[in-house]
């Protein structure tokens, strides 16, 4: 499978999503890959069931509040999984935007749906490969080093290049939810929790 052919099959996912979890947007523009003297292969892994990465606290815990780098009220599914074989240079991965390149070698695609509860919070974190957001449901705000904060609601997107600190944080009034598109490079850690605030 070309290069092209991941693309169109991650858009079709992402619409599919879209609509599924109640958005009405759709990307406004996607990158053509050029693949020129490039080849790729992938394979496909079937979807698994959902699991909470982040169970939000019990009403019976202990009334100490979790830190502010910690996960509070969230939840992701993982929604596919695949392997990107890369022949040649440069590799052209498009989600939604822009269109990094990636050279020859093998890569973990993963498609996750992302959902927090009013004021919930994925753990500070940092990812070894490139991570797309594009906000299906509610409003978060993603939050980077030095402060950068970008508010994102319904349709909206965003990219975290690799091994930058990052927490999602729900700032809206009901759940939101997001898709996490990520491209990772064999033997590159998929996530690293840490222990302070971006």
């Amino acid at each position: 499978m070309n290069a092209r052919s991941t693309l169109l099959r991650v858009t079709a996912i992402t619409a599919l999503l879209t609509a599924a979890c109640g958005g009405t947007a759709t990307p406004a523009s996607i990158a053509s890959p050029t693949a020129a003297a490039t080849t790729a292969a992938a394979t496909t892994a079937a979807p698994t069931t959902a699991a909470p990465t982040v169970a939000a606290p019990s009403p019976t815990a202990s009334a100490t509040a979790a830190p502010p780098h910690a996960g509070v009220g969230s939840a992701s599914a993982k929604l596919s999984e695949s392997k990107l074989v890369a022949t040649g240079s440069p590799v052209h991965v498009s989600f939604i935007g822009d269109e990094p390149s990636f050279g020859a070698g093998s890569y973990q695609e993963l498609l996750n749906l992302v959902t927090l509860q009013p004021g919930g919070r994925t753990v500070s974190h940092k990812h070894g490969g490139v991570e797309w957001v594009i906000v299906v449901e509610g409003t978060i705000e993603v939050r980077t080093p030095g402060g950068t904060k970008a508010t994102l609601t319904v349709g909206q997107t965003g990219k975290v290049p690799a091994n930058t600190a990052v927490q999602a944080v729900n700032t809206g009034t009901g759940v939101a939810k997001f898709l996490a598109f990520f491209v990772t490079a064999d033997g590159q850690p998929f996530q690293t929790n840490l222990d302070a605030v971006p």
